[in-house]
């Protein structure tokens, strides 16, 4: 998936988990973010230290290494097993729910070799609609939550502290570098993975559309954030 689809599966796991459990005190934008976490080995190929797809995207070590740390990291911050547990699953999900539903992986690296794919090829139609339709549930999910006029628990999907500040900022960054990288793959190797006028013009309306979706949803959870400070002032 490009990086935009792994973002939204994080963040839809995350909520249906959280509307289904009544799990509190999870930060969508850094579910989302870590989501997005295993690419970061784009970054390392670029500077010869790593291939994509190897050991950030090892199922074996992100099953493992990675709850731990998090794990870890939760208990010592004095947050729930529960919420530790979407995190790790934000993670994982990149690999399982993205990098296998689109393309292909090997799953067993560095241990072994089991290349495991659906046969959905990258930056195809087929590809870019399954991301279109995951995109258009979670924009469903954050109107609903914004517009419905009884909101009991909407400060679970709309909070905004420091934690959601600097998330944000980071996936949206994340977003727009991912989103020029790509388009220049496109640029100097026009059919590497976009075949079609078709299929660019899709690719390039997702991740402006993902990117306002997102924009939104921060600006949304900061004015929330604004509005229950002004209200816990006045109750005073």
């Amino acid at each position: 998936m490009y990086l935009v689809g792994h973002a939204i599966v994080g963040f839809l796991i995350a909520y249906t988990i959280s509307k289904k459990f009544k799990v509190g005190g999870i930060s969508f934008a850094l579910v989302m973010l870590i989501a997005c976490l295993p690419d970061i080995d784009i970054i390392f190929q670029s500077l010869g230290i790593m291939s994509h797809k190897t050991y950030t995207h090892s199922l074996i070590l992100s099953a493992t290494i990675v709850p731990s740390i998090i794990f870890a990291i939760a208990r010592w911050k004095k947050v729930s097993a529960v919420t530790a547990f979407v995190y790790s699953l934000a993670y994982v999900q990149h690999i399982i729910m993205g990098d296998i539903a689109v393309g292909s992986i090997n799953i067993l690296y560095p241990f072994g070799e089991m290349v495991v794919g659906s046969g959905i090829g990258y930056g195809t139609l087929a590809h870019q609609t399954i991301e279109s339709l995951l995109l258009a549930a979670a924009a469903a999910v954050v109107l609903n939550r914004t517009f419905k006029k009884e909101q009991p628990d909407t400060v679970v999907l709309l909070r905004y502290n420091n934690i959601d500040k600097v998330s944000y900022l980071l996936l949206i960054g994340s977003l727009t570098v991912s989103f020029a990288y790509l388009l220049y793959g496109v640029k100097i190797l026009p059919r590497l993975f976009i075949e079609t006028d078709l299929e660019l013009a899709v690719f390039i309306i997702l991740h402006l559309s993902t990117m306002a979706w997102m924009s939104f949803t921060m600006l949304v959870a900061r004015q929330s954030a604004i509005l229950g400070s002004l209200k816990s002032t006045r109750s005073y």
